[in-house]
């Protein structure tokens, strides 16, 4: 369902690092919506959860940021309160059904110790790409567009073969055009 929208190089290959400076460098303070799409932001979240996740090493540094930022009371909610993050680590995403809605649900959850974790410059040579507040506003877009695909595919799912038929055509036909319209949508919305 991503690919239409997405690379699905990480996908193909979830062990590996990628170099995803195809994409052209925009400006984050004056990034539109409709840029921030353009510019990949489930391939860029793939590729920092594979990148995490590729060594023990790596994992266990990323543990340690989540506990440090707890013992300081780093995290801070929309309200500036301070909050408790659990110990959990990056989903890899999944090909099957809507599976991104996981990685890109606990990405978001992690965002805070994520940037710490690649906001070194010696992870610059590590992390090719970080996602702008644009990017991670698109990818809670995202997610929520395809938390409902998720929820509606389980309850099909519980329907006979012949019911499930029905539903086929409606979730095949969601791609990148309707993100990029309701992307386009929001950004058209916001400048009136």
């Amino acid at each position: 369902m991503l690919r239409e929208c997405t690379s699905t190089e990480v996908l193909e290959n979830p062990t590996g690092e990628f170099d995803l400076t195809e994409h052209d460098p925009v400006n984050p303070s004056s990034q539109t919506p409709t840029q921030a799409l353009q510019h990949d932001p489930v391939a860029i979240t793939r590729n920092i959860a594979n990148t995490i996740r590729s060594s023990q090493l790596r994992r266990e540094e990323f543990k340690e940021i989540v506990t440090t930022g707890n013992c300081r009371e780093r995290w801070l909610d929309a309200q500036q309160v301070s909050y408790q993050l659990a110990h959990l680590t990056l989903i890899r995403d999944s090909p099957t059904r809507w599976g991104s809605s996981y990685l890109i649900e606990r990405a978001l959850y992690l965002r805070q110790a994520i940037e710490v974790y690649i906001s070194p410059p010696v992870m610059s040579t590590i992390f090719k790409q970080r996602l702008t507040n644009n990017e991670w506003a698109i990818l809670k877009d995202i997610k929520n567009i395809l938390e409902v695909f998720d929820e509606s595919s389980a309850t099909v799912a519980t329907l006979s073969p012949r019911r499930r038929d029905v539903f086929k055509p409606a979730t095949q036909c969601f791609n990148l055009e309707l993100i990029s319209e309701f992307i386009v949508n929001q950004e058209l919305l916001s400048s009136c």
